[in-house]
């Protein structure tokens, strides 16, 4: 096996992780979602979404990343808010 095939095999490891957690992280969003219309609240929470987004760029260690973090958080947000609205 090559150095490529290697460091492609221990991506594909580390992205198995990653689905895993956006999928657990999508069925708490969603159970937040039910929550929300119960309680007649609305799906966006910009002042929460923005802490959101602080904090998280926040836990990143190397300062390179984290606008790239917050990037990645905003769409996760979009997808999250998408899915609150969509569930019935």
């Amino acid at each position: 096996m090559t150095e490529l095939e290697t460091l492609r095999r221990k991506l594909d490891e580390i992205d198995r992780g990653i689905v895993a957690l956006f999928e657990q992280r999508m069925t708490v969003s969603e159970e937040i979602g039910r929550l929300k219309q119960k309680s007649g609240i609305p799906v966006q929470d910009q002042k929460r979404e923005a802490t959101v987004l602080q904090s998280r760029a926040a836990m990143c260690a190397d300062e390179n990343l984290r606008e790239d973090i917050e990037s990645l958080y905003e769409r996760i947000l979009e997808i999250s808010r998408k899915r609150q609205t969509t569930l019935e």
